[in-house]
């Protein structure tokens, strides 16, 4: 069963830092386009100058930057311990100054959820093309 398509409404999706992992990016796109998705993706580059400095204000800038015109922000389980001081960033950017919604992409059934993503995303799905897709599409059009 696949859900209906809206052709004429383009999404703009910020992929959470842990999606850096090139592997795990081409992944996700190929999962989307079973359900003949194409956003526009945004991620932080690990080259981003932000990311090798010690200052905390500018990576949470370039994290913010990012995020703003998103449509909804999609992290990736599993990467939490690894990733946290991004993670912790893109959550307070997208939940407390830019109010975007948060969809959380579970890989592994048997992977646990850690509880600041219980806590702060709007909805948590597996590695599903339709869930993922639907998520996005039903949160996205929240904010339209």
């Amino acid at each position: 069963m696949s859900i209906q398509k809206e052709s004429s409404r383009p999404f703009h999706l910020y992929l959470s830092y842990a999606w850096n992992d090139e592997r795990a990016l081409d992944e996700f796109r190929t999962l989307l386009q079973r359900e003949r998705f194409k956003p526009t993706i945004s991620i932080l580059s690990p080259a981003h100058s932000a990311n090798q400095a010690d200052d905390e204000r500018a990576l949470y800038h370039a994290i913010k930057t990012k995020i703003k015109f998103c449509d909804a922000v999609v992290m990736l389980g599993g990467e939490y311990v690894k990733y946290g001081r991004w993670i912790n960033k893109e959550l307070i950017a997208c939940r407390d100054e830019l109010r975007k919604p948060v969809v959380f992409v579970r890989r592994e059934k048997s992977e646990p959820i850690p509880f600041i993503f219980k806590q702060h995303a709007d909805t948590i799905v597996d590695w599903d093309a339709e869930a993922i897709v639907s998520a996005i599409r039903q949160l996205a059009g929240r904010r339209s």
